[in-house]
């Protein structure tokens, strides 16, 4: 299971655009191996599941898409 907390600040189209990239990355990372997503909300930005490596690049890509989505 792979969980993300989003802020609430984050708002519903850049929730849908990571559902989408998370989505792609499950079936295209190995070391994901599939796994189900969950996506709650929280009071930071944080993903549990994953492993080091990956958590890390997945959370920069969670980061870049809020920047893109939210900054107007």
């Amino acid at each position: 299971m792979l969980t993300v907390t989003l802020s609430d600040d984050v708002s519903k189209a850049a929730e849908t655009a990571i559902r989408a990239y998370l989505d792609r990355a499950v079936i295209e990372n190995p070391s994901l191996n599939g796994a189900e997503i969950a996506i709650v909300r929280g009071d930071y930005i944080s993903i549990d599941g994953a492993d080091e490596i990956v958590g890390a690049q997945l959370l920069a890509a969670v980061h870049q898409i809020i920047t893109g989505v939210d900054a107007f």
